[in-house]
């Protein structure tokens, strides 16, 4: 069993305009991460630095802490364990579902068979304890983020019908999101604009 107690759980919130991370590390496992980047969806993501789970289905619960025992363990389904990238990756309902049920004062679970003997298993938890303190300032990185990413304004086509000189309003809405982007990071140095019609007209 990995996680960790009252006394030595830790948080860290880090980001930018770009991403935002709310992370606690697990002594012995590696990581556990609420993560998000701008113009997409929260993730929960378990990071290993010695993993010993089995690359296959895990099953992923909410457990009330051991001084309230008669509250059953919420089930989340199962979620496959990665051999590249992020050990396991959980969407933005279950990832928020993890956020509520830490806010409760239950611990997220990912309980796995061992990939060297089924009959032996692994459990990592993440601790709630000092959620309530980090969680606000994870809040306010995330409404501070940028409404886009790069990935999302990088190479977008933008239309115009033949023999006319206007744009229509959703590829109009494309350049207004380009440029939204292009002010706020000093990253992009250049632009490539390449342009070119049919044979029509």
């Amino acid at each position: 069993q990995y996680g960790s107690g009252l006394q030595d759980t830790r948080w860290t919130v880090s980001g930018s305009i770009f991403e935002c991370y709310f992370a606690q590390p697990i002594n012995g496992f590696g990581e556990a991460l609420f993560y998000q980047r701008a113009g997409e969806s929260l993730t929960f993501q378990l990071r290993a630095g010695n993993n010993l789970m089995d690359y296959s289905k895990a099953a992923v619960s909410l457990v009330s802490p051991p001084w309230r025992p008669s509250e059953q363990p919420e089930n989340l389904g199962q979620v496959m364990i990665n051999r590249s990238g992020p050990l396991l990756s959980l969407d933005s309902r279950r990832a928020s579902t993890l956020l509520h049920g830490l806010m409760e004062g239950r611990r997220p679970t990912i309980s796995q068979k061992t990939f060297y003997d089924a009959r032996r298993f692994v459990e990592v938890y993440v601790s709630p304890a000092g959620f309530a303190t980090y969680y606000p300032e994870f809040l306010n990185c995330r409404n501070q983020m940028l409404t886009v990413n790069f990935d999302q304004i990088a190479r977008s086509r933008v239309l115009f019908g033949v023999g006319e000189d206007h744009i229509d309003k959703q590829d109009r809405q494309t350049l207004d999101r380009i440029v939204y982007y292009l002010r706020r990071d000093p990253r992009v140095k250049a632009i490539y604009l390449d342009g070119h019609s049919d044979a029509g007209g």
